[in-house]
């Protein structure tokens, strides 16, 4: 039998990444160096992190919404994102938003030479403002239009289940053929069947009526009439010029045709090649619900397994009982089949994509998950594209069991920065603040919360979804196609650069340093294959832990990515570790395995027996996954792996299932494991929390460390000690920039303190002398601002300007007259001071920021809670003047008017009903020091 790897050569991959393969260095080091092109000393990344290029500034995916689409109002919209801090957009046209019924104007269509004119003058209008262009391939998604020649369009099997009883001629009425759809195959199975030689093959002798004649054997069969449907998916929200039937994915000669159909409409607008004007052309979620055949499918499946695919289908698909002997070669037919499919998608989709982007001389941006079926392992589909992107929602959790506050950033965005640092891709990019179930109730502070899990997750740029075109006449709340509603109706919209200045500056550091991770994870994903073909909800759930395990692990200062079984049979084992390219491990934790392709095994067994570490978590392999010489591979894997226990390799009993959710057991149980297996983490975390997350970086041979407390109400403490290092450590401050030199304890731990949803970055530099910085006098008073405030409330949407005199601080949205009021609330306060030399300012609670103003100079901006504001001699003698504005959301604003057609359809789609959210300054306010 003939057996292809699913995955290419190392060497195939990195040349297929435009990656010159470099010699691998497998010293003991903690931190491996950056490479020659990223290497930069410690002022120069310094100045990238006071002044980020536009490349680490968060984009905008700009929503052409029906691409009506006009100059004046492209060139002020791009002012808006630009003044915001937004480094690029992404131009990506689609249809109208589903709640507008009519369109006051007919839109561009797509590839018009109109609309191919509006691009380039976006282009144009952003370079102007120093400003980034990706343009998204096709419009909606997937790709598809009606140019398509029917061949060419998405395919997939349709099942037809017959129970047929007893033996002798039987008729059955088949249902009626659907639009381009026609018989494939008519299989007779006996019920329990037992070989695949018992399949029967039968003629199509259907009548006019759709009647099927057949002779039935001396028991109890089933009839399965198998299908194959073109063209049976329509592009979702496709704008105009851009819908109609989506492509076969499968299919490389379409696919070109396809890509080729938009360059050569756009090329004469940039001088011949995109990449005159564009950064990356962008391929959004693979959604191809139902695609699961191509043309020679069948041709390539026996070419590549070994034995013919079509009597194998009606077991692959439909509930046929079979003998449970006999279920083991059904599931090794269904992850060939699996395994096939990944790999023609593979190499007819991503790297036809890949390559068409190299030839347009822009970067291929690509995101490989998708619904319902994830057609690569992920792992594959993260490595080939120049910026691999992963995906983050608000207010929707996700699949982990690790959640954080409904906030889904774990799974898709692990495997683009695994994948994105196993080839070296310096930009690993997140569609980031995806929101469908609160439009208008997000706040900068969860915004940041978000992105900081981003960062932990190894993402270093953020695509933000998004921005609507929508012209001011529209009014409110516009055209509101999906997302956090980034829009200058919205009231934080002046503050958004707050929240934009301080992700640019991360994007900035993790950009132009080296990752680096001390242990590689080898999930289930053959047995997922075998047992639930390429379907996503098992493979993101099965087992419960195995998504989770890299968060307990940051919260001990162990940095983890995700491979699959080809990248560690194409590994280096040198000193204990394994390296792939220039990562590399000083572990292999093997999850939940039951089957393992026998390359794997076979290399784990040489791992170990070099030195290296290998523990399987919950049992041990002990089939190949296969067709092919599955008896003979069947006992390989299990010798390999039987062998590789008596070198050294260990097994560990998985996490209690009681575990789950709870993210401070899990990362006990990840500090027990280091212990146990004696790894060596970045640095020793002292009172490891769950909410205390780290991400490990390199620079000159010298840690870089993002930490981050992702509790949106608790402080937490922790002490970390570096391994010997010569280093000494900065703390780079995300808000002020400044660098302060931080002195060890003579133990040498660095005590820390974060107050909720605070990040730091820690970095080490050459060796300077140890000088402890002269600390503040601490005066230990403090005087709590109570009494009077005068408020003026401006309504952001109406205009409206309401003032009030409190007598006490209090939530305003329990007040009668401001229930619904979404806006600023300025507090304003004069006192007397004797001595005003105090040192800070505290605002206690707020909702939802605050801008503090003293004696006409702003002091700061508190955009994620519980700020603690130098007041730098801000107070003076005698008579202050203490302004502070309080910013709220659009939430009960929009409560207020669920009769707008426009608002109503958004918050229907909450996931609870919405309420009224507290609103102002609730204090207690106090000057302190």
């Amino acid at each position: 039998m003939i057996n292809k790897t699913f995955l290419p050569s190392r060497r195939d991959f990195l040349k297929t990444a435009g990656i010159v393969l470099p010699a691998m260095g497998m010293g003991s080091i903690t931190f491996p160096a950056c490479s020659p092109e990223r290497k930069t000393s410690s002022d120069e990344l310094f100045g990238y992190f006071q002044d980020p290029a536009p490349e680490a500034r968060p984009f905008f995916r700009w929503w052409w919404n029906g691409n009506q689409v006009e100059k004046e109002e492209i060139a002020r919209e791009i002012r808006l994102m630009k003044n915001a801090g937004a480094g690029g957009i992404e131009i990506n046209p689609i249809a109208m938003p589903q709640q507008i019924e009519d369109s006051p104007r007919n839109g561009l269509a797509w590839l018009s030479d109109a609309w191919c004119e509006m691009v380039r003058y976006a282009v144009e209008e952003a370079g102007k403002n120093n400003m980034v262009v990706d343009l998204i391939v096709g419009t909606g998604w997937p790709f598809g239009g009606e140019f398509l020649d029917p061949d060419e369009t998405i395919r997939g099997l349709t099942f037809e289940l017959h129970e047929v009883q007893g033996a002798g001629e039987k008729s059955l009425t088949l249902r009626e053929p659907e639009e381009n759809e026609e018989i494939y195959k008519i299989y007779l199975i006996p019920a329990g069947i037992k070989d695949i030689e018992d399949v029967i093959a039968l003629e199509e002798r259907t009548d006019a009526e759709n009647q099927l004649a057949i002779n039935v054997p001396d028991n109890d069969c089933q009839v399965v009439v198998i299908r194959i449907k073109k063209g049976f998916r329509e592009v979702f929200r496709g704008a105009p010029g851009g819908a109609g039937p989506v492509l076969d994915h499968f299919n490389a000669g379409a696919v070109s045709k396809y890509l080729n159909h938009m360059s050569d409409a756009l090329n004469p607008y940039f001088d011949g090649k995109l990449g005159n004007g564009l950064r990356a052309m962008f391929c959004d979620s693979i959604e191809l619900e139902g695609a699961n055949w191509t043309t020679d499918l069948p041709e390539e499946f026996e070419k590549r397994r070994g034995y013919p695919l079509p009597p194998y289908l009606p077991l692959l698909f439909s509930e046929i009982t079979v003998d449970p002997e006999f279920s083991g070669v059904v599931e090794r037919a269904r992850y060939d089949y699996s395994l096939t499919l990944a790999e023609l998608f593979r190499e007819r989709f991503i790297e036809v994509f890949n390559d068409w982007c190299h030839g347009q001389n822009v970067l291929s941006r690509y995101q490989a998950y998708g619904h319902p079926w994830l057609y690569t392992d992920l792992v594959v589909g993260n490595m080939i594209p120049d910026i691999p992107e992963g995906d983050q929602w608000l207010f929707n959790p996700g699949w982990s069991s690790s959640r954080i506050d409904d906030i889904r950033y774990a799974i898709w965005n692990k495997y683009a920065s695994s994948g994105g640092h196993l080839a070296q891709k310096p930009i690993i990019s997140s569609e980031a603040m995806t929101n469908t179930s609160g439009v208008f109730k997000a706040t900068l502070k969860y915004m940041k919360q978000a992105a900081d899990l981003n960062f932990l997750a190894g993402i270093n740029h953020l695509v933000l979804h998004g921005f609507n075109y929508s012209p001011p006449e529209i009014g409110f709340p516009g055209w509101v196609q999906y997302g956090t509603y980034f829009n200058e109706n919205n009231p934080w919209w002046p503050y958004v650069s707050n929240f934009m200045d301080y992700a640019s500056r991360i994007s900035a550091i993790l950009q132009k340093c080296e990752p680096v991770s001390q242990v590689a994870i080898l999930g289930p994903t053959p047995d997922v294959w075998r047992k639930n073909g390429l379907d996503r909800n098992p493979f993101n759930t099965e087992p419960w832990y195995l998504h989770s395990l890299w968060q307990a692990f940051s919260s001990q200062g162990i940095s983890v990515d995700y491979i699959n079984g080809e990248v560690f049979t194409g590994s280096t084992f040198q000193n204990k570790n394994f390296g792939y390219g220039k990562m590399s491990y000083q572990a292999l934790v093997v999850v939940n395995a039951v089957s393992m392709e026998m390359p794997v095994a076979r290399s784990i067994l040489q791992y170990v027996e070099t030195g290296g570490r290998v523990i399987f978590i919950a049992g041990l392999p002990t089939v190949s996954p296969g067709m092919d010489s599955y008896r003979e591979f069947n006992e390989l894997v299990k010798s390999s792996i039987e062998d590789a226990i008596a070198a050294g390799a260990q097994v560990e009993e998985p996490p209690d299932e009681s575990f789950q959710g709870d993210l401070d057991r899990l990362a006990l149980w990840a500090g027990d494991f280091l212990e146990k297996y004696q790894l060596k983490p970045g640095f020793r975390i002292s009172r490891p929390n769950g909410h205390l997350m780290t991400a490990q970086f390199s620079h000159n041979r010298h840690p870089v460390v993002f930490i981050s407390n992702v509790h949106q109400s608790n402080t937490l403490e922790a002490g970390i000690v570096f391994p010997e290092n010569k280093a000494s450590f900065w703390q780079w401050d995300t808000e002020t920039m400044n660098r302060k030199h931080l002195i060890p304890e003579k133990n040498g731990t660095f005590q820390l303190k974060l107050k909720p949803l605070e990040s730091i970055l820690i970095i080490g530099d050459h060796a300077l002398a140890k000088q402890r910085e002269p600390r503040p006098e601490i005066r230990g008073r403090e005087w709590s601002v109570d009494g009077v405030w005068e408020i003026e409330c401006i309504h952001k949407i109406t205009g409206e300007n309401l003032t009030k005199r409190l007598d006490r601080l209090v939530d305003l949205s329990t007040l009668p007259d401001l229930q619904d009021f979404s806006g600023t609330v300025i507090y304003r306060k004069s006192f007397d001071l004797e001595d005003p030399d105090y040192a800070e300012l505290e605002l206690g609670s707020i909702h939802d920021l605050a801008e503090v103003v003293i004696n006409g100079k702003t002091i700061g901006v508190d955009w994620y809670g519980n700020k603690t504001f130098s007041l730098n001699g801000s107070l003076i003698r005698g008579n202050n003047e203490l302004e502070i504005r309080v910013v709220n959301t659009l939430l009960n604003y929009c409560i207020s008017r669920r009769n707008d057609p426009g608002i109503a359809y958004w918050l229907d789609r909450y996931r609870e009903k919405p309420e009224i959210a507290p609103t102002g300054l609730m204090g207690p306010v106090k000057f302190s020091g």
